[in-house]
């Protein structure tokens, strides 16, 4: 019998295309850099570092810890000062996603945990600097991934749960509310959309995905479940796209998103079994992904890995055929 990651309860308009690649379909290397960084270059099937956003390369150190410490890396390699972040009463912070501003400001979600193993979902807004910071409690919403928008204010996809992290507790958990919100930069919840009411099937569907938010537009893609939404924040109209595989196709798993300041939105994807990392872009008119052809060889399981992006480039990783240098970065911009 399927077993169903994500069921949309309004179709997705379209079916589910992929396209080959043609000469106005590619990308040209326009950077790269080395991250004096040894990192686990596992990828979920969410927005968990290591990922690129607003111009560094963020991971987490002691994740999972009562201080995890967020460290970020520029386009040169340089690392910047790095984030402590603690809660207070919290002996167990689990940082689920960070989005970086252009001006330096971080915008960070996850879950804390007190002693007793009770939990409870949070946004924290990070002025550039470092200077100051603002935490905000969710309960019972738990945001699994995190956008920050140029006005710096912050967009997340979540679900409720109960504090012990059970998401069918209807005396806690309640589906009309929505699972896309959005956050100013004290932490105060200023919107919420897509009621999860409207979504069933396995919750997989909501925890794993990838989120971004430019000008005009929240791009969320729902991974395993291969649906992808737009949602504008002026009118809260969401428009609904097929993925960049068939739904519920739990052998390809999109690793990697990025939305640039032109609202192209493409996606990395890979498929268990291969090493072969691919990277498709939304055609909104043809309502179909197209794959792009990357500029160089992939060398290595990880090599062309997309970490994410910023303005006009991409990141991904450029693994050295000798595999001398796994963190080593190459940038990527579309080519006209």
């Amino acid at each position: 019998m399927l077993r169903c990651v994500f069921c949309i309860v309004v179709a997705v308009a379209g079916a589910f295309q992929l396209t080959s690649p043609s000469p106005a379909q590619s990308l040209m290397e326009t950077g790269r850099a080395v991250v004096p960084y040894s990192f686990s270059t596992w990828r979920p099937a969410s927005q968990e570092p290591p990922l690129w956003t607003g111009g560094v390369m963020v991971v987490v150190d002691k994740n999972g810890s009562d201080a995890p410490v967020i460290r970020s890396f520029d386009a040169t390699g340089f690392e910047l000062r790095a984030i402590y972040l603690s809660i207070p009463q919290a002996t167990m912070v689990r940082v689920r996603s960070v989005a970086r501003g252009a001006d330096g400001s971080y915008g960070v979600c996850g879950q804390a945990f007190d002693y007793e193993g009770r939990g409870s979902g949070f946004v924290t807004w990070v002025s550039s600097g470092l200077e100051a910071f603002y935490t905000a409690r969710t309960y019972p919403y738990i945001p699994n991934i995190i956008a920050m928008a140029p006005d710096k204010t912050l967009w997340t996809e979540g679900l409720e749960a109960d504090e012990y992290g059970n998401d069918r507790n209807q005396k806690v958990a309640d589906w009309s509310r929505g699972i896309i919100r959005h956050f100013d930069t004290s932490g105060r919840q200023i919107g919420s959309f897509m009621p999860r009411s409207h979504l069933s099937g396995n919750r997989k569907g909501l925890i794993y995905g990838f989120i971004a938010a430019g000008g005009d537009r929240v791009g969320w893609y729902a991974n395993l479940a291969h649906a992808y939404f737009e949602l504008d924040p002026s009118s809260g109209k969401v428009e609904s796209f097929p993925g960049a595989a068939a739904p519920n196709d739990e052998s390809v798993r999109v690793s990697g998103m990025a939305m640039l300041r032109s609202g192209d939105v493409l996606v990395g994807v890979g498929k268990s079994g291969e090493a072969t990392r691919l990277v498709y872009r939304l055609d909104r008119t043809s309502r179909s992904w197209k794959l792009l052809a990357m500029p160089f060889k992939e060398h290595g399981a990880y090599s062309g890995l997309l970490l994410g992006g910023d303005g006009s480039r991409l990141a991904v990783f450029g693994t050295a055929p000798s595999g001398i240098v796994p963190s080593q970065l190459r940038f990527l911009e579309l080519k006209n």
